[in-house]
């Protein structure tokens, strides 16, 4: 019989290790050799790769006291702020609408949001510095053509600004008052909507009041407001005031990321349960107690990876804010981040000592936050 050799034993033992063996080089050449260099950087003053000196900790008892970088972690910070709080909602908020049945069109609407993920950043950041810029921007154009200087004398009594806000609000003021109008009516009745056509003609006049309770010249909502806190002027330079700068970071992030992250919400929201939407009818539950009973409950696990990874990505912020703001970190360090902030001391000043401490006091913050995040949200408890 054929007896199997040493050298086929010797295979058979260390084929596994012959198999990682591609990926454990890659790794050990491009991601551990680095890391451990750059750990021992953080320990040194540095100007370019041979001049250094050992300092200890000295770099990071000067991060606590550099005013800059505390400026860059406050930027970052702000922006991750508005990553959760208001770009997650939306696209919840996206993923739930674009998740209907009976939605006309609704794959080309999801094609349409996801769409800015696949343009690439560069193209985005000039795209946007066309955008924001004054005075022929399409953002400060827009803004003046709806609320620029009016003609007439008193505010907000010219015939143009009245029709330019009918335009914006009759759409919204009708299906507001439509739901009202039904909910009126099936109080009502106690059971049914209502006709069509009353439902139609309640909602046109609470339509009508709203609007005019708003448009009213001079006792008008909208007129208070605007004399309170005046008119858009045109020449807005969003790139170029230290108070916009971060509104427009912000803006523009949305645009890109809200598509992205609705593709998650929307890959969680058909994966749940019908039989759990029919059980909560059974018991009476509305919309509103189904999507915190069900729904939320259903999704906690894809809502909880897109915060954490939402929240990664908004402090690793750099390419974004560096080419809109023309390679820099804006007027007054305006859209100054920490990543911003450890290239401009690693490349530019030259000093990777100091560069490589900001990195790690970075990597220590974020995965202390994300540590805080997966314990707020109970994502380590074990579901029974």
């Amino acid at each position: 019989m054929f007896r199997r050799g040493g050298f086929y034993r010797w295979q058979h033992r260390n084929a596994p290790w012959l198999f990682v063996a591609p990926f454990v080089v890659v790794f050990v050449v491009f991601g551990l050799y680095p890391l451990v260099k750059s750990l021992i950087l953080s320990f040194y003053i540095t100007s370019g790769p041979s001049s250094r000196v050992f300092v200890g900790l000295g770099n990071f008892r000067f991060l606590l006291g550099d005013q800059d970088f505390h400026r860059a972690v406050w930027n970052t910070v702000v922006f991750a702020f508005f990553s959760v709080f208001l770009q997650l909602p939306l696209s919840l908020g996206l993923a739930l609408l674009l998740n209907r049945r009976r939605l006309w069109g609704r794959n080309f609407f999801r094609l349409m949001f996801f769409s800015p993920h696949l343009v690439g950043m560069v193209f985005v950041a000039v795209l946007f510095m066309v955008i924001f810029q004054a005075p022929d921007g399409l953002v400060n154009q827009v803004l003046g053509f709806l609320f620029g200087p009016s003609p007439q004398p008193r505010g907000f009594t010219g015939t143009m600004r009245v029709l330019r806000s009918l335009l914006i609000l009759a759409p919204w003021a009708f299906v507001i008052c439509t739901v009202v109008s039904q909910r009126w009516l099936r109080a009502g009745e106690g059971s049914g909507s209502g006709s069509s056509f009353g439902v139609r003609l309640i909602a046109g006049v609470l339509a009508a009041v709203l609007i005019t309770t708003i448009l009213l010249p001079r006792i008008g909502l909208l007129d208070f407001a605007l004399r309170r806190l005046g008119t858009f002027d045109v020449e807005t330079k969003w790139l170029g005031d230290p108070a916009l700068v971060m509104p427009a970071l912000v803006l523009t992030a949305l645009w890109m990321y809200v598509g992205f992250n609705m593709i998650y919400f929307l890959a969680a929201l058909q994966a749940v349960n019908q039989d759990l939407y029919d059980a909560a009818k059974v018991d009476g539950a509305n919309a509103w107690q189904q999507f915190r009973h069900v729904t939320l409950p259903s999704i906690k696990p894809v809502a909880v990876f897109v915060v954490v990874l939402s929240t990664i990505g908004s402090f690793q912020l750099f390419e974004l804010p560096y080419l809109m703001l023309g390679n820099s970190a804006g007027p007054e360090n305006a859209g100054l981040t920490i990543v911003m902030y450890l290239y401009q001391n690693g490349f530019e000043t030259g000093d990777l000592g100091y560069a490589s401490a900001i990195g790690w006091t970075l990597a220590l913050g974020v995965l202390v936050i994300s540590v805080v995040q997966m314990k707020l949200t109970g994502a380590w408890k074990r579901s029974d």
